[in-house]
């Protein structure tokens, strides 16, 4: 009891105010846990609902890895467990109101995944010892930190191999066909991909819209202390869904029996549960387009009424 009392002392610390995460200084506003609390109770957010989308990308990539031949190895699966431990950090932040840092974190994993998909790409088109030697070698010499691969030439690559495909495709006679043919449903843009990178640069580049201090009121008024936001909370809710709807289409596109293992029918039926919470709770699940879209392509065995639930 003593050992409680002292670590709930430590979080609510009297002397540096810069850890105490338990301070109350006003309504939703004060330390992160203090502000954790108040968003649950006042039923501002449901941490469920970002978090069940983190589990179902996790749950479908066991699914993926699961229908790995031995002793074979994906790049792509490879980067994107890393993509998840950023994804939880950034969920965290966005949960405790550090809503600009959120979003920070989220260009390294849109960053990350391409380079997984290049490299994946590469793997998969080799036909000869000699080029599956090759990408090996650019692979290790990148994770050496011996090669870089810059963005533009990760985009021109991918689009010159019709990974990702343009826009003005799906917008043409060739729409039906692009659908039919293309690896991933509903087929990946390189204007989604372009757009969602610009977007999430002015958060880690100078530009002062996307700073706290431009907030005036809204703003908290010490570094020390965490405010909620409503507005700001669905700016990083979209750009989060969107990036784990790009997360699902790259693993569904390369890995399509995983939707067919234990793992990857959980990870559907958790996807679709976000269609069940606005439908039954009345509530806005679903803010990001590229998430509603990427829904609408899953299609799963209705057994009961009911979506599964999050107990363990």
């Amino acid at each position: 009891m003593n050992e409680e009392k002292n670590y709930l002392k430590c979080l609510h610390c009297e002397i540096i105010p810069c850890v105490n995460f338990l301070k109350e200084k006003g309504k939703l506003y004060g330390g992160e846990l203090f502000l954790l609390n108040e968003e649950i109770a006042k039923n501002k957010l449901l941490p469920c609902m970002p978090g069940v989308l983190l589990f179902a990308s996790c749950r479908l990539w066991s699914g993926a890895r699961q229908t790995l031949q031995e002793g074979q190895w994906s790049p792509l699966l490879w980067l994107l467990w890393q993509c998840f431990y950023d994804l939880k950090a950034s969920l965290f932040l966005a949960l405790t109101g550090h809503y600009r840092t959120a979003i920070q974190l989220l260009r390294p994993i849109v960053e990350n995944a391409l380079t997984g998909l290049y490299f994946e790409v590469r793997a998969r088109e080799s036909e000869t010892k000699e080029e599956v030697e090759k990408v090996e070698l650019e692979m290790n010499e990148w994770f050496e930190g011996k090669r870089e691969l810059k963005w533009e030439f990760l985009l021109e690559q991918l689009r010159g191999r019709r990974v990702l495909i343009d826009q003005k495709i799906l917008e043409g006679p060739w729409r039906k066909l692009a659908e039919e043919i293309h690896l991933f449903n509903p087929p990946l843009t390189i204007e989604r991909i372009k757009e969602l990178w610009h977007q999430l640069n002015k958060f880690i580049h100078p530009s002062y819209t996307a700073m706290d201090i431009s907030l005036e009121k809204k703003c908290a008024e010490c570094p020390g202390l965490v405010l909620w936001d409503k507005k700001r909370y669905f700016q990083w809710l979209e750009f989060f869904q969107n990036i784990i709807a790009l997360i699902a289409t790259l693993l569904i596109g390369f890995f399509p029996q995983s939707t067919q293992t234990e793992s990857g029918k959980e990870a559907l039926h958790y996807f679709k549960s976000l269609e069940w919470e606005e439908r039954e709770l009345k509530i806005k699940a679903i803010v990001c387009p590229y998430m509603e879209e990427f829904l609408k392509t899953i299609e799963i065995e209705e057994d009961s009424g009911d979506v599964p639930s999050s107990k363990q």
